[in-house]
């Protein structure tokens, strides 16, 4: 199982950070949240499913002193190697939407929609066209190999 890590520092209390992390989290497109500790201070959000290259995403908010926590996110994938980067856009999305939050908190005013991650769509359609691709070479070999065999 591949994963990667990422601490973020944010200038929260733990409870309040807990709060926006599980707010941010909610909001991605496609992710839910599948597993939930409060008093722990652990959220873990799941994101598709089979081959549809499924994400999860661990949030674990540690308290550094009064006014500070830290936040570890891990996101996982069900495969050996990320050669497409899925963790680090997972990652990239989770971090920069947890900030906005934080900052709109600070301001008072409503957090920006999430971002959209279009990768997992675009790696699936260069996969079936190379598949496609392929085959469509197999045929013409194949008609090839018979008109050249008469």
């Amino acid at each position: 199982m591949a994963s990667k890590s990422r601490d973020i520092t944010l200038a929260a209390p733990s409870h309040i950070s807990y709060g926006l992390a599980r707010a941010a989290g909610s909001e991605l497109p496609g992710f839910r949240i599948s597993r939930e500790d409060p008093a722990g201070y652990y959220l873990k959000f799941a994101r598709g499913f089979g081959w549809t290259n499924p994400t999860d995403v661990e949030v674990t908010v540690y308290q550094l002193d009064a006014q500070t926590s830290q936040l570890r996110l891990n996101a996982s994938i069900l495969a050996l190697l990320d050669p497409f980067g899925f963790l680090d856009s997972a990652l990239d999305m989770f971090e920069s939407h947890l900030r906005a939050h934080h900052q709109a908190s600070l301001q008072g005013v409503r957090p920006p929609p999430p971002p959209k991650d279009r990768r997992a769509l675009w790696v699936n359609i260069v996969i079936i066209v190379a598949a496609l691709g392929v085959l469509g070479l197999l045929v013409l070999l194949v008609v090839a190999v018979a008109v050249l065999g008469r």
